[in-house]
């Protein structure tokens, strides 16, 4: 126990008399005991193969155990997943493979993937035989094996890129004792007699800060993008819930996230494949059991207390603001910014060319990214509609384009056209429908677009004025041109 917690602790006792079961205080930790599980450290304890080596020797432990599962199937992905960690720039890890349930012939598959890899590298492979449980129980074997500071879960059909372990160890050094949250790519895959092959290019899916207001309602984190403390299991006794053979991860990482706090990696370090046409989970387990078991995962969280991090009180406020203004019909608080895309080859743009998507940053910041679809020939101009309706300034707002070549332009307010008042560096939009209007600045084709910046609804009277000034003086000079033309056609010299 470090020095700090225990004297916080001794504190506490000091008022332990008061604190009886009607508090919220004792509810929250008698729900921290009862969370670890009555007889985790047991289960630990037995599913070990080989004895614990402890915390003394921390040091001469690697700092992350890799927990692989396989079955042997996909003989391919395994050695994949091999090739992925001997590229990782820290080699400061161990590997425990664990065969479950599989077959004669998947075992010897794995043993012999193994027994091909370089003795350097070989020698840091665990591997483990479980014939029982369910999908889950390898997950709590692995980790009642593992050695490292941290553990870490990872699946023989995704990929890792080379900073995967070394961003781990990285956020490690800054925040000790939380969980890591990298950034993870989604990228469709199909499964072909020739091997894997790629049906798009990768996307942001999983790469956003960690919400957990959002992580309540589904899960946003995939688990190779996570590396936990190992005093979770070794010390604290929490273990996977073995009675879930899916969302195993996500019910696991939304009970002990209140306790540890996490850290974000706004590093992508790996590739989610999402699986067209070969086995995963989604094609294993019928649709019925992924509702049950995300009914049964929201009715435990519903039963504990929720300790909410900091930071999170102005979110709440304006999520139920967004429900006010959704159920009354009008605006309160923040627009809803469910934005508009339109992409094209003229500045005349259809529906059949637009993309939407929802704010991704807390309220008063926006941030939204469209991947633009591919045709032949690179589009020329593109339109942003932030939301439906006006009475807003947009500030400190960028536009990110990325091109086929990766390379990265970025455009401001300045760039673009709209149909609002520009006024001290902000645009005031004062009717329905705003719109930003702006040209793709290269001959390439520009594969995504993120706009981000800053909303405000408490427009300053100076705002309004300078608005409601310009508005008439530009309405004065078109009724000036517009006689003009009245004279010069009708009226000869």
């Amino acid at each position: 126990m470090s020095v700090s917690f225990k004297n916080q602790l001794d504190k506490l006792s000091e008022i332990s008399e008061y604190i009886n079961e009607n508090t919220e205080l004792y509810q929250f930790i008698k729900q921290v005991n009862d969370l670890r599980n009555s007889n985790g450290l047991e289960k630990i304890s037995a599913y070990r193969y080989t004895p614990y080596a402890g915390s003394s020797e921390l040091k001469k432990l690697p700092f992350l155990s890799i927990i692989l599962r396989s079955q042997g199937k996909r003989s391919l992905g395994l050695k994949e997943a091999f090739l992925s960690l001997r590229a990782q720039s820290c080699q400061d890890f161990e590997v425990i493979v664990i065969a479950h349930r599989a077959s004669v012939e998947g075992k010897q598959i794995i043993k012999s993937i193994i027994e091909s890899q370089p003795d350097s590298f070989r020698l840091k492979i665990k591997y483990l035989e479980l014939n029982e449980g369910t999908r889950t129980t390898p997950i709590n074997v692995g980790c009642a094996n593992a050695t490292g500071r941290y553990i870490a879960i990872y699946d023989d059909d995704d990929l890792l890129f080379d900073n995967w372990v070394e961003e781990f160890y990285q956020a490690s050094q800054k925040s000790d004792g939380k969980i890591l949250h990298a950034y993870v790519l989604a990228q469709k895959w199909k499964c072909t007699d020739q091997g894997f092959i790629s049906m798009g290019a990768p996307t942001s899916q999983f790469c956003h800060p960690f919400d957990f207001l959002s992580q309540l309602v589904v899960n946003k984190c995939p688990l190779m993008g996570l590396a936990f403390p190992a005093h979770l299991f070794h010390q604290m006794g929490f273990w996977f819930n073995e009675t879930l053979n899916v969302t195993e991860d996500w019910e696991y990482f939304m009970r002990v996230v209140p306790l540890t706090g996490i850290s974000d990696i706004e590093t992508p370090t790996s590739i989610y494949r999402l699986w067209l046409n070969a086995e995963s989970s989604y094609t294993l387990h019928s649709q019925n059991l992924w509702d049950n078991t995300y009914q049964e995962i929201q009715t435990f969280m519903d039963q504990r207390t929720l300790l909410v991090p900091r930071g999170y009180t102005k979110h709440l406020v304006a999520l139920i603001q967004r429900v006010n203004a959704d159920e009354q019909k009008i605006l309160s608080g923040y627009p809803k910014l469910h934005g508009l895309f339109y992409y094209g080859f003229s500045d005349i743009f259809s529906d059949e060319n637009m993309l939407a998507a929802y704010n991704q940053a807390y309220i008063p910041h926006f941030r939204m990214t469209f991947t633009v679809p591919n045709v032949g020939t690179p589009f020329s101009f593109f339109r942003f509609d932030p939301c439906e309706y006006g009475g807003f300034i947009l500030s400190d707002t960028y536009i990110h384009l990325v091109t086929s070549t990766d390379e990265t332009i970025d455009l401001q307010l300045k760039d673009c056209k709209h149909n609002g008042f520009f006024y001290e560096d902000k645009i005031y939009f004062l009717h329905y429908d705003p719109q930003i209007i702006f040209c793709n600045p290269s001959s390439l084709h520009i594969t995504s677009v993120t706009i981000e910046g800053t909303i405000n609804m408490e427009i300053p009277e100076a705002t309004i004025q300078a608005a409601i000034k310009q508005q008439c003086f530009v309405a004065k000079v078109k009724r000036k041109m517009k006689n003009m033309l009245k004279m010069l056609f009708h009226y000869p010299h």
